[in-house]
């Protein structure tokens, strides 16, 4: 679920920096990751390509000792409607 979206660097020629705070939820408990995404125009206006990092920034129930942080990469289609992005990193239990 995103809890919260917010759009800077506009405007710009290169696209936009998108924040986003996005909480997981489970059986076993909640966790909420912040990331910075670059999205960047192609040479379709309707294509952006995103890079960004994300950091987990807290837990609850089985993952309230969760810590992680990463890279991710994808592309956001606006016509298609569709986000497409792949997350990659590290976590463990403290």
């Amino acid at each position: 679920m995103t809890e919260r979206r917010i759009v800077s660097a506009l405007p710009s020629p290169f696209g936009v920096v998108t924040h986003l705070l996005l909480r997981f939820e489970g059986q076993a408990g909640t966790f909420t990751i912040r990331t910075e995404i670059i999205e960047t125009v192609t040479g379709d206006p309707n294509i952006f390509v995103n890079e960004g990092n994300w950091v987990i920034v807290d837990g609850t129930g089985a993952y309230a000792t969760l810590h992680g942080t990463g890279d991710l990469e994808g592309t956001v289609d606006d016509v298609a409607n569709l986000i497409t992005r792949d997350y990659t990193g590290l976590v463990h239990f403290k």
